[in-house]
């Protein structure tokens, strides 16, 4: 899972351990000891949507202080957005190797009204892996609160998710392309029966794992084994001989990195065990 991905969706799943369960992320060392950050030298919160005139305004200096000012503002819930640009120069998935494509937000829902959140990513000199700024701009404020429906379980997108990557990696394994079947497979087999689904993965930590059902356990610990989408030597960089078997690597390839993003939004904002 691309790092950008990971650290939203790390924010939106601990934000709502505390914010619903009262958890407390200081003595987490969810910050800065989550893998999430670990190539983050500064992450930073301000507000776009503050005042006109202003081109932002500090609101909080790292994600405790964020989340203490959610709590204080009395927000109620955090909610995972992806947006694709559906730009048609370029798929997102190939636009995400090269730290573009569609837009991901954090929703953050009151009473009455929702805010909205994106990051802006800045690569920057340094000695150490500590190579990106980050800042996360509230772009929109007081919104009305938007219901999301629904419309399958996240048992349903986990099956077809399963499906999904057998065909992948039966696609690949035709292919020859030995490396990239065995992570499909890997893929399957967490989202199929793991019962440790957050091991052996790149952000274990991406969840407090009490307050999340085992199925979207098993949805971001499958997407996380099974990413194969980035730049130079990656699945994105393979292009075949065979003309109709590329287009059907086109296909089977975007469609999977759309199942992925679906499948994560699911596994967010509905993975949340009740009370």
């Amino acid at each position: 899972m691309l790092e950008q991905i990971a650290q939203i969706v790390a924010l939106t799943n601990w934000g709502n351990s505390a914010l619903r369960r009262k958890l407390d992320l200081k003595k987490e060392n969810f910050y800065p000891g989550n893998s999430v950050f670990k190539t983050t030298k500064d992450i930073r919160f301000i507000d776009k949507a503050a005042k006109a005139g202003k081109d932002s305004l500090d609101y909080a200096s790292d994600p405790l202080a964020w989340i203490k000012k959610l709590q204080d503002t009395q927000v109620q819930l955090l909610r995972l957005h992806y947006k694709p640009s559906e730009k048609p120069e370029m798929s997102d998935r190939i636009a995400s190797g090269l730290g573009q494509g569609g837009r991901w937000f954090i929703e953050a829902m009151k009473v009455v009204a929702s805010d909205y959140w994106e990051a802006k990513w800045e690569k920057v000199e340094s000695k150490d892996s500590k190579i990106w700024k980050v800042a996360y701009e509230r772009v929109s404020a007081n919104e009305s609160n938007r219901p999301i429906e629904f419309r399958s379980s996240l048992e349903e997108i986990n099956s077809r998710l399963e499906k999904q990557l057998g065909s992948a990696a039966g696609f690949a394994r035709t292919h020859q392309q030995e490396k990239f079947a065995k992570l499909f497979e890997d893929g399957k087999k967490v989202i199929a029966d793991s019962k440790n689904p957050l091991e052996d993965i790149p952000h274990p930590d991406i969840m407090y794992p009490a307050h999340f059902s085992l199925k979207a356990q098993r949805t971001l610990g499958a997407v996380q084994a099974a990413w194969v989408f980035g730049g130079k030597g990656s699945w994105n960089d393979i292009r075949l001989s065979d003309g109709k078997d590329h287009d059907d690597y086109e296909k089977l390839s975007d469609e999977l990195y759309t199942r992925f993003c679906k499948a994560i939004v699911y596994a967010v904002n509905s993975g949340f065990l009740k009370e």
